[in-house]
């Protein structure tokens, strides 16, 4: 649900905040986010078998602000 979405974005923006900093940075700009869906069915003797996942992607900048 869009609850566990939000918590996958949480956690990325955290790595990304943490990433940021080691550069210098005190801050990110999201450029944009993305949703990738990748099926995959398989059939055999057996039947068919399907599986889906779903990967989420982040890309932002990071960024230097000085203070006022």
């Amino acid at each position: 649900g869009s609850s566990a979405a939000s918590d996958v974005y949480k956690r990325q923006i955290e790595r990304l905040k943490i990433e940021a900093a080691s550069l210098g940075a005190n801050g990110i700009l999201i450029v944009n986010t993305d949703n990738k869906t990748y099926q995959s069915i398989n059939s055999n003797e057996n039947g068919v078998q399907s599986s889906t996942y779903e990967e989420k992607f982040i890309k932002a900048i990071a960024i230097h602000v000085p203070e006022i």
